[in-house]
C-alpha cells in the first residue's frame, strides 16, 4: 500500500466531509467513520488520530426528523466521538477536493460525500407530467397524476421520492408525505393493488399512513429514535435501545423469509467475527481490473 509522505496530502487524503445533516447524512457519517477506524486499525502506518471527518449543515441543528431534544443530544453524541460538526454552514465551491465553506474557511478533503436533501429525477424534465414548486409531480390522495385544476390525467400514476401527495393524516394542511422507504413501499402496494382496481372498474383507495416514526442508526450501538407506537406517540429512545429498534425494524420489512434470513444472519456472523474492510481503489479506475487480466491471457497470433 503506498502512503503518502507529503503531511498535506496526508491530511487531505484522511479528511472525509459530508454534506447535510439530516438523518441520513448522520447515518452515513457515523457507519463510514466507525468503518474507517477499522481500517485504520488495520494499518500500523495510520493512527486514528489522523482521521478528520467533518459535517457541513445549513440549519442549526443536525437529524431533525428525531425531534428537537434527539437533535440536541445526537449532536453532543457526534462531537463526543471526535465529529467536526460545521452548523450554519454551506459549501461554495469544491473543486480539486478543496471544499470552500461559507464561512470563507478552505478544507482539503479528498472524500466528499453529499447528502444535501433529495431532488426528484432530472427524467422528469423531458416529460410534459404536472409538476409541484420543488419539481415533483403532482399526485391526489388516490396517487393519480393531477392537473393544475385538479383533473386526472387518465392512466399516470405517482409514488415515491418524485411524487408529490398529499398527507391527510397531518395536523397542519396542506401537507405532503415526506421521500423515504416507509411511504415508499406501502404506496407501492396500495398502486398495484389500484391499478388493478381501474382495469376492472372498481373503487381506487385513498393513501392513508400515519407515521410511524423515525428511527436513525449512528453506527454499532449507537442511535436515535422517535416512534409512534399506536395510541401512543413521540417514544423517545437512545443508544443501544434504538440501534436495536433500527435493526428490528429494517429486518422486519426485508422482504421474503429467505432474504430475512440471509441478512440476519450476516448480521449475526459481522457480531461475531467484526467487520471487513476492502479496498475502494478500483472505484477510481473500475475497467483496470478487467484490462489487466484481459492482458495475462495468452496471446494467439494465429488467424481462424
Amino acid at each position: 500500500m503506498l502512503l503518502h509522505t507529503d503531511a498535506d496530502a496526508r491530511a487531505k487524503a484522511l479528511t472525509f466531509m459530508v454534506v447535510g445533516g439530516g438523518y441520513t447524512g448522520v447515518e452515513a457519517l457515523s457507519e463510514l467513520s466507525d468503518l474507517s477506524k477499522i481500517a485504520v486499525r488495520a494499518n500500523p502506518a495510520l493512527d486514528i488520530s489522523e482521521l478528520h471527518w467533518v459535517l457541513i449543515e445549513a440549519l442549526d441543528r443536525i437529524a431533525p426528523e428525531v425531534g428537537p431534544e434527539l437533535s440536541k443530544w445526537s449532536l453532543e453524541q457526534l462531537r463526543e466521538r471526535g465529529i467536526d460538526v460545521r452548523l450554519k454552514t454551506t459549501i461554495t465551491s469544491a473543486v480539486d477536493g478543496n471544499v470552500e465553506l461559507s464561512t470563507g474557511e478552505i478544507v482539503p478533503a479528498d472524500t466528499i460525500i453529499w447528502t444535501a436533501g433529495v431532488q426528484p429525477n432530472p427524467a422528469l424534465d423531458h416529460t410534459n407530467a404536472p409538476r409541484g414548486p420543488k419539481g415533483h409531480v403532482v399526485a391526489n390522495t388516490r396517487l393519480q397524476v393531477v392537473r393544475d385544476d385538479g383533473s386526472v390525467v387518465e392512466g399516470a400514476w405517482a409514488v415515491g421520492d418524485n411524487a408529490q401527495i398529499p398527507d391527510l393524516t397531518a395536523a397542519k394542511q396542506p401537507a405532503y408525505y415526506p421521500p423515504n422507504a416507509q411511504n415508499a413501499l406501502r404506496q407501492g402496494v396500495l398502486l398495484a393493488h389500484s391499478i388493478l382496481a381501474s382495469i376492472r372498474g372498481e373503487e381506487v383507495h385513498e393513501y392513508r399512513h400515519a407515521s410511524l416514526g423515525t428511527i436513525a442508526g449512528f453506527g454499532v450501538g449507537h442511535g436515535a429514535a422517535l416512534l409512534n407506537l399506536g395510541p401512543i406517540r413521540g417514544v423517545k429512545l437512545r443508544n443501544l435501545p434504538a440501534w436495536l429498534a433500527h435493526r428490528a425494524y429494517h429486518g422486519a420489512v426485508i422482504p421474503t423469509v429467505r432474504r430475512k434470513i440471509r441478512v440476519i444472519a450476516g448480521w449475526a456472523v459481522e457480531a461475531a467475527t467484526g467487520r471487513e474492510t476492502v479496498s475502494l481503489a478500483v472505484t477510481q479506475h473500475p475497467r483496470h481490473i478487467f484490462e489487466e487480466s484481459f492482458d495475462a491471457l495468452p496471446k494467439n497470433d494465429s488467424a481462424g
